[in-house]
């Protein structure tokens, strides 16, 4: 009969199995061990200090007299002139021959003197040389304490803690994720606030996979989650770069936004900053042609999000801003720039403003066709419009205006990318309900900030982004306004929003009507003279679509004339000739007068 041994724990090692995914694991990796070992010397430490400080300086000592006596050896045969033996060996060997002299006649001279010594007064001078050796096994340990303190000081100033390959790729085996190879050497980032290093993953083993495995990676290195990017490489699926911070990068002060030092924008040309990634650098985006949907719990940052962008609109003199604030009050201080408002948190009040947008946005596209051209560009006489939605949720699931509401906004926002209009939505209930999927997928720049689940982070991203390694739910409560944003065209990437006080929000905004007072696009009040001049023309239409000027001056009445109507209204090729009552009469078009104060 045969007995088969038991394998030891190195072959257990190579022949155990991951039973999901056949995957070679360990019983305990040395990463594990060595952490086990650190634990239970921490333990031993506390339980038994005297004891844990005698060892720790007795190894010093060992450690640091053995330098000593490599030290005295490598003078002794002239370790340091030995880059000379086959230049000039003879100095070599002059040198060692007068340093072996030297030691001989020190030594044997003092060796005798001290045996004498202790033969006639024994045993004070074994005692004495007893004390010797223990102070000089003290020093040497005091000096490699001190030498060891020393060198992790300047590494933890100049580098900062770097792990081993084997660590590294330790980590990777220990999170189920195979054999790995280290391209390049891991190293500290340009910043020096990291260590960095690419990860060349098992064949068959997409970045994708470890994108799903942060946890579970931070863990194996023992850093907290919120420390760790997983950034996939472009162009090798197989490969993917591991940035492991000293502290949290999206935490601290707030960064003021750059709009603070910005005098002007131009939507057309300038991207709108939004905040700082990891690495500290500015994210921004292009809005021409695009959407953005904004989502995230209470508190998560959003307003501050959103007032990114509209700070930024506000300094564009020659943009647009239609309002649709759900709460009412976030916004009551761009409203004196806002060229519609629709009213307070009412249902009905968006509805009829979303409307009147899809007439301005079939205007356009009949200017669009008799132009020959296929979308609003920067040279044609069309600003963009900017609609902001706030609270969307106040909106999509109102019983009585839903349908219409979804109904309307999909083809603004659908239509509105070649008409020049950008829609910005935002919400603190990201659900399927509150943003359906037929608007969401049409919203090509998305922002997640913190959300409670991964299925409300996906109701931003999109499907699947939560199962692959993106998901607002691993952003912490500490860190405030920090969001996951997906641009076109890319995957989504982690940054921290630029913050204002409302100071600086108000500081921006004053400046941004300054502007658009400057360039003639200010919006007039609804007590300005000339809005309520074009007021009290279109209701002395009436019913009628054209009136004659002799008419519509008695239907005003006062001391108008036909010169200074003119002037008031300032309509471009009016009066002109009109058929009217069937004769050709000088008059007005009630639809002229309508486009006027639209446009105010």
């Amino acid at each position: 009969m045969t007995t088969t041994a038991e394998p030891n724990l190195d072959e257990r090692e190579h022949v155990a199995k991951d039973v999901d995914g056949g995957i070679p694991a360990t019983f305990m990796s040395r990463l594990a061990l060595r952490r086990r070992i650190a634990d239970a010397n921490t333990q031993f430490r506390r339980t038994f200090p005297a004891i844990a400080w005698t060892g720790r300086y007795t190894w010093w000592g060992l450690v640091g007299s053995a330098k000593c006596v490599r030290g005295v050896w490598k003078w002794l045969v002239a370790a340091e002139y030995e880059i000379h033996r086959e230049a000039k060996p003879e100095l070599v060997e002059r040198t060692r021959a007068r340093r072996r002299k030297t030691v001989g006649w020190t030594l044997g001279p003092t060796t005798a003197l001290y045996a004498g010594a202790a033969w006639i007064y024994y045993p004070w001078p074994l005692v004495g040389m007893a004390a010797l050796g223990l102070s000089g096994f003290a020093a040497a340990a005091i000096a490699e304490k001190r030498a060891r303190q020393a060198v992790m000081d300047v590494a933890r100033k100049k580098t900062g803690k770097l792990p081993g390959s084997k660590v590294v790729r330790q980590a990777f085996a220990d999170s189920k994720l195979g054999e790995t190879r280290i391209v390049g050497v891991i190293a500290r980032t340009d910043t020096d606030d990291a260590w960095a290093a690419v990860i060349e993953l098992a064949a068959g083993m997409p970045a994708s996979k470890v994108m799903t495995k942060r946890e579970e990676l931070a863990s194996a290195l023992g850093v907290g989650v919120e420390l760790l990017d997983l950034t996939p490489i472009v162009g090798h699926a197989g490969r993917i770069k591991v940035t492991c911070f000293d502290k949290d990068p999206m935490q601290g002060t707030p960064i003021a936004t750059p709009l603070l030092n910005k005098p002007q924008v131009n939507l057309w040309t300038d991207r709108v900053p939004l905040g700082v990634n990891l690495r500290g650098r500015i994210v921004d985006v292009a809005l021409p042609e695009r959407s953005v949907l904004i989502g995230g719990e209470p508190g998560a940052g959003k307003s501050v999000a959103a007032m990114n962008l509209l700070l930024a609109v506000a300094l564009d003199p020659n943009a647009q801003l239609w309002l649709g604030d759900g709460k009412g009050v976030d916004t009551l201080d761009l409203e004196p720039l806002a060229k519609k408002v629709a009213p307070s948190a009412s249902p009905a009040g968006l509805l009829d403003m979303l409307q009147e947008l899809r007439v301005h946005m079939d205007e356009r596209f009949k200017t669009l066709r008799k132009l020959g051209r296929k979308k609003v560009e920067a040279d044609l006489d069309l600003p963009l419009i900017v609609l902001w939605i706030d609270e969307l949720a106040r909106y999509t699931t109102d019983p009585k205006f839903k349908k219409q509401i979804i109904e309307a906004l999909r083809d603004v926002i659908q239509r509105g990318r070649a008409s020049g209009i950008i829609t910005v939505c935002a919400t603190q209930r990201p659900s399927g309900d509150v943003v359906p999927t037929s608007i969401r997928d049409l919203l090509s720049i998305r922002l997640a900030l913190r959300s409670t689940t991964n299925a409300a982070s996906d109701t931003i991203l999109g499907q699947g982004r939560a199962a692959a390694g993106y998901s607002a739910a691993t952003i912490t409560a500490a860190q405030r306004g920090v969001g996951y944003l997906l641009d076109e065209g890319s995957d989504p990437s982690k940054l921290r929003n630029f913050f204002a006080t409302p100071a600086q929000e108000r500081q921006i905004i004053e400046r941004g009507y300054a502007l658009r007072e400057t360039a003639g696009t200010l919006a007039l009040a609804a007590d300005h003279p000339r809005r309520k001049m074009l007021t009290l023309v279109i209701e002395a239409f009436g019913d009628q679509d054209r009136l004659s000027t002799e008419v519509l001056l008695e239907r005003l009445g006062g001391d108008w004339d036909p010169a200074t109507l003119a002037k008031a209204l300032g309509l471009d090729g009016y009066p002109k000739a009109l058929w009217i009552g069937g004769s050709t009469k000088q008059g007005y078009e009630r639809a002229a007068v309508i486009e006027a104060l639209d446009a105010l």
